[in-house]
């Protein structure tokens, strides 16, 4: 049976949303129309619709529940964004229901939109607002992440497509695949100590604290065997080292040019770390210097430094304990 789905986006052309690094209405239009056609390619009915006319939030909410009422359609989706304060810190995505209908969808797609990296707020249960009480099928309201948070907008621009397309098969019932996760590279780990140490000598650092920043790096680039993050297409996602995404991606190329490095090169991807550890993450630097065990090292430099959606601690750990372990063996040869 071919399902039917009515898309709104939140709020309206004179009855603004939330905004900060990017506008909510501007930004939710965006994602409607471009999940609505990721999932008529996949042959579903797909109705979408924009508040042009209203002028008040009465008007506005009445307007958008009326028009999803005079449609025939299974689910009832309305997107937004949402809002709490400026930060640069990550804060995640999350989808609203009311009804047990909705729950599982709900769950679904905050899932499928938390698999690009964002913080997985979760499904939650919402009695107290207009849309989801007054449409009459299974409703969700998508809040995609925050407009506020500078780690959610940056990742929201660089991976747009792939959230809508992960909406779409939510949506859709299609399960949303996981990206593998790349397996460690042995040869990758032998670059692990010449690296370590010049992070040593040119941060002052011990070497467990150079060991919890290399493991960082070897998880992100695989040892070095990843330069573009998988599934991506230039110019969107992460590259190098660090996977530096968003406007650090931007900033590691324009770095690079000035400096004359190429952007798969030692010099250029260690520049620019020891760059932005001396400049714009200087706080990191702090806080790794602040720690006292590897493990914390790792897991310091991760939420500080890296401030990635999904943290795949364990596997950083790992790399870190496998850089530590060329690191001693190194050591003895010196």
């Amino acid at each position: 049976m071919i399902m039917q789905y009515v898309i709104s986006s939140g709020h309206g052309k004179y009855v603004r949303g939330a905004s900060g690094y990017i506008d909510e209405v501007d930004e939710a239009r965006k994602v409607v129309e471009e999940v609505a056609r990721a999932m008529r390619a996949d042959g579903a009915t797909v109705v979408t619709f924009h508040d042009d006319v209203s002028k008040t939030q009465n008007e506005n909410l009445n307007r958008i529940v009326n028009f999803h009422n005079s449609k025939t359609r299974d689910w009832d989706v309305s997107v937004h964004f949402n809002a709490y304060q400026t930060t640069s810190k990550p804060m995640g995505t999350e989808v609203l229901y009311a009804s047990g209908a909705g729950e599982p969808m709900a769950e679904d797609i905050a899932d499928a939109i938390a698999d690009v990296g964002f913080i997985n707020r979760g499904p939650k249960k919402r009695t107290d607002l207009a849309f989801l009480n007054g449409t009459d099928e299974p409703a969700i309201l998508i809040e995609v992440c925050f407009v506020d948070s500078n780690a959610d907008t940056d990742l929201y621009r660089s991976e747009f497509k792939r959230i809508c397309q992960n909406i779409a098969d939510g949506l859709l019932g299609d399960e949303v695949m996981p990206e593998p996760a790349p397996a460690p590279a042995p040869e990758g780990v032998a670059k692990a100590p010449d690296i370590m140490m010049r992070l040593i000598r040119d941060f002052d650092l011990q070497d467990f604290h150079a060991g919890g920043a290399m493991g960082n790096i070897g998880h992100e680039c695989a040892w070095f065997t990843i330069w573009q993050e998988v599934g991506q297409t230039p110019p969107d996602g992460g590259w190098g080292w660090c996977q530096w995404t968003g406007s650090r991606r931007e900033e590691f190329f324009a770095w690079i040019a000035e400096q004359g490095f190429g952007d798969k090169s030692d010099e250029g991807n260690y520049g620019f770390l020891a760059h932005e550890l001396q400049t714009t993450e200087k706080n990191a630097l702090k806080a790794l210097r602040d720690t006292t065990t590897l493990e914390q090292a790792t897991t310091v430099f991760m939420e500080k430094f890296e401030r990635p959606g999904v943290p795949h601690l364990d596997r950083r750990q790992l790399c870190a304990e496998q850089a530590m372990a060329e690191w001693n063996n190194t050591k003895m040869m010196w």
